[in-house]
């Protein structure tokens, strides 16, 4: 019964001793996935909360390599570096972009933040994605023809793409075809055209087509095309 009561008594101690260790934590706002075009400016914060009341020790972004399971700092670079601010037992590490590349897809290497504890704990890690995609694979697109229409004539306008998008890392979720800046019509179907049954003086004016691709099928992304004009003329052969 001694034996046991002891056993009992050094159980509650080791765990006393492991519950001072403390480690850090990592708090909300969690950093994001990050989806973005090649050449955008890239912002991702992690936040850690230090122990104890003292800040973490070390707070670091890090990135794996193409193939291996090691972790290494990422160098600061002119192009690529990490900031840090406190406030209180936090630690606010930032990690900048000033113009991503394809270099800097998840394809050739995954990212991390680790916060380290000042008093021994384990450290604490959080993996984010961060998936390039190059510009060239977005559409490019106008609207035409432009169009001189009779009062009470039909008219078609399409949507046309001047350069396809990548069916796999941009493909097409959505387009709007705008008339003044104002959405007049929605389709997933870029072929289709805008008809105009019967033009009057108020169909008249500048007409665009907004297409939202999903970024890695994640992310929409939009694109606004090149417009297109349709006047009308009245029956007594005024334009509008």
């Amino acid at each position: 019964m001694e034996m046991t009561n002891y056993a009992f008594f050094c159980s509650l101690v080791l765990l006393a001793c492991v519950n001072s260790i403390e480690a850090v934590n990592i708090i909300e706002p969690l950093p994001r996935n990050v989806f973005e075009i090649s050449g955008s400016e890239v912002n991702n914060t992690c936040i850690f909360d230090g122990d104890n009341g003292q800040l973490p020790v070390r707070v670091k972004f890090q990135r794996r390599k193409e193939v291996g399971l090691d972790w290494f700092d990422i160098p600061d670079t002119e192009r690529v570096y990490q900031t840090n601010k406190t406030e209180g037992n936090k630690t606010f590490a930032t990690l900048h972009f000033m113009n991503i590349t394809a270099q800097d897809d998840k394809s050739k290497g995954g990212y991390s933040c680790i916060g380290y504890s000042s008093t021994g704990g384990n450290p604490v890690r959080h993996r984010f994605t961060l998936r390039v995609t190059p510009r060239e694979d977005l559409p490019v697109a106008r609207v035409m023809p432009n169009l001189i229409v009779s009062y009470g004539d039909s008219a078609r306008l399409y949507c046309n793409l001047t350069h396809k998008n990548n069916k796999i890392t941009t493909p097409i979720d959505k387009v709007t075809y705008l008339k003044n800046n104002e959405p007049v019509k929605v389709t997933n179907d870029v072929t289709q055209p805008l008809i105009i049954h019967s033009v009057r003086a108020r169909e008249a004016g500048k007409y665009e087509c907004r297409i939202v691709v999903l970024l890695h099928s994640q992310k929409p992304y939009e694109v606004i095309s090149s417009s297109a004009d349709l006047h009308s003329k009245s029956w007594e052969g005024c334009w509008k």
